[in-house]
């Protein structure tokens, strides 16, 4: 009797750890990161606050691609998110290549690993014409992001993303987004033959 009321005992504190261990993060953010998804293609309008460019980004996620052209320079970067290999195509149709900084990575879906910063109860905008967003954070390899998305549409849409060092005081890049639209141009993604290693 006695070893079998230990025996339960032992069981029931293993099964509560169980379930605390697969409810607690779910129970601290409340949602799982994973479902926060963009659309498989999405085009929208960027500026960055630090280095003062603009322009468009396009993104195919069906095809791991995403293209990036700056309005002043006109520099296209399409990076391929399969081999991790971006390239720089000039106006005149020159080509470097270099590999993708872990800044530059975009996917479709938040990872596992994602935490929600932000409460559910914030807002741009006033009124009928305010927008419910949600935050992000995606801790990588020396370096933070943290991403603001539409909340409450699915697929969701960003608006913010801000990249920074672990001493948060070095920010990488402070990008927002607008204009967004669920097509692209797939001549964006056209790579060049003449793309060389720098």
């Amino acid at each position: 009797m006695i070893s079998y009321m230990l025996d339960s005992n032992i069981m029931s504190v293993n099964i509560y750890s169980v379930v605390t261990g697969l409810l607690l993060p779910w129970l601290i953010h409340g949602q799982d990161p994973t479902t926060i998804c963009q659309p498989p293609q999405i085009q929208v309008s960027f500026y960055n606050f630090l280095d003062m460019t603009y322009g468009i980004y396009s993104i195919d996620f069906t095809k791991s691609l995403a293209a990036r052209v700056e309005a002043l320079s006109q520099i296209r970067t399409v990076y391929d998110f399969k081999t991790f290999i971006a390239y720089d195509i000039t106006s005149s149709g020159n080509c470097t290549k270099h590999a993708i900084s872990w800044t530059e990575v975009i996917t479709q879906c938040l990872p596992a690993t994602a935490k929600k910063v932000s409460p559910d109860n914030v807002y741009l905008g006033y009124g009928s014409e305010k927008i419910s967003i949600q935050t992000w954070q995606i801790d990588l390899i020396n370096v933070t992001l943290q991403v603001a998305f539409t909340l409450g549409t699915n697929p969701v849409y960003p608006l913010v993303r801000h990249a920074y060092r672990p001493d948060f005081k070095t920010p990488a890049s402070i990008v927002i987004f607008y204009n967004s639209e669920n097509a692209v141009n797939p001549s964006q993604f056209i790579i060049p033959s003449s793309c060389i290693t720098p």
